[in-house]
């Protein structure tokens, strides 16, 4: 478990970017966003049920140059999950450097690691954090370009980046299990730059928005990732070089039928592993279909379908672990105010075969 020191260190250095930039005359967001899950895993009624976290995200805007930290910590992991400086280029442009959200799909661009702001408690498996069971990685540390266009009442938002990636340690990970499941994929940790061995990824994404001062967007993106694989119960072949080539395409949509909205991804990935001397390729695709009815201001019924295609013995996915074949997820949310929600949700999923099923409850809040 971490220790409280560190994570008052995370605490301490999040607000004092808050502090700064409004020493400064910046135009500051400062946002919290706690949350406490209980679940029926992995013993009922365990200690290990219960779960707390707090989202910690700062911006500011200095008219040119611009700011954004966002800090996570759980009683099981703390991270600085994204640590960015950027400028504006023109009223419409802006320039990142730093570690920040890879730009891919839908509801990783949209969502980031306060609950609150999804409807549901769970995220697709497909777009699950890297260290959460995740097959994508999730973030980035170099530079990111973005930014809008308009054209009438319509809109493009384009993302590009390129930063150093993930990678894979066979040895296991910092990260502990969530439903269970065990991660792999290491995400680079600004606050540890000689820890591991990282190489480069690059990413791209388009998204256009019919009206753009609404939400509804489709989309589709494009990304190439060369992952290492390190560990310390893996032999390192002698050139050194093990590593995973993963190609990543896909296309996303987000619209509101009037009170129905309707989230999906497809994702289609091929990957060519070089380990140990020895070169293995394979492909499989995933998506998912998310649906909520909106019933009013308080109540909001949703529901989930994923699935995987082709995954079978895929030699990517064996270095990993976490995908389901399927799984069908029903919840209910409820807002009892503009800040404060209550969720209950029940995830079945098929791994290798096997069947399992998770319920969770969870209060989500936005701060102040």
């Amino acid at each position: 478990m971490p220790s409280y020191t560190k994570s008052m260190q995370f605490i301490h250095a999040v607000f004092l970017t808050a502090l700064c930039c409004q020493t400064a005359e910046a135009e500051v967001n400062a946002l919290i966003f706690p949350e406490l899950t209980i679940s029926d895993k992995p013993k009922p009624f365990s200690g290990g049920n219960v779960s707390m976290a707090i989202d910690l995200f700062v911006s500011a805007d200095f008219g040119g140059p611009l700011v954004l930290a966002e800090a996570y910590v759980s009683d099981k992991v703390q991270h600085f999950e994204r640590l960015q400086l950027g400028l504006n280029i023109t009223d419409s442009s802006r320039l990142w450097v730093g570690r920040y959200h890879n730009p891919f799909g839908y509801w990783h661009t949209e969502y980031h690691h306060g609950k609150f702001l999804q409807t549901s408690i769970s995220r697709p498996s497909l777009v699950a954090l890297g260290g959460s069971g995740g097959i994508v990685p999730s973030h980035a540390t170099g530079g990111l370009l973005e930014g809008e266009l308009e054209r009438n009442n319509a809109g493009w938002h384009y993302t590009l980046s390129v930063g150093y990636t993930s990678l894979i340690n066979l040895s296991g990970s910092s990260h502990r299990h969530v439903d269970d499941v065990f991660s792999t994929l290491h995400d680079l940790d600004v606050l540890d730059w000689k820890a591991k061995r990282h190489n480069l990824g690059y990413s791209a994404r388009l998204a256009y928005l019919p009206d753009a001062l609404e939400e509804n967007q489709f989309g589709a993106f494009i990304g190439r990732y060369n992952i290492a694989i390190i560990g310390q119960h893996h032999q390192i072949s002698e050139n050194g070089k093990d590593n995973v080539e993963l190609d990543v395409v896909g296309i996303f949509a987000n619209y509101q039928f009037n009170k129905l909205r309707v989230i999906s991804e497809l994702y289609h990935f091929s990957n060519a592993i070089d380990l140990n001397a020895t070169e293995n390729n394979g492909s499989f695709s995933a998506a998912y279909l998310q649906a909520e009815y909106h019933l009013n201001h308080h109540w909001i019924p949703f529901a989930r379908l994923e699935s995987s295609f082709g995954e079978k013995d895929n030699p990517y996915l064996s270095l990993l672990s976490g995908l389901p074949d399927q799984t069908a997820m029903l919840g209910l949310r409820f807002d009892a105010s503009s800040k404060h929600a209550f969720k209950i949700e029940y995830l079945s999923r098929v791994i290798t075969g096997e069947r399992s099923g998770l319920w969770s409850l969870s209060w989500n809040a936005v701060l102040p």
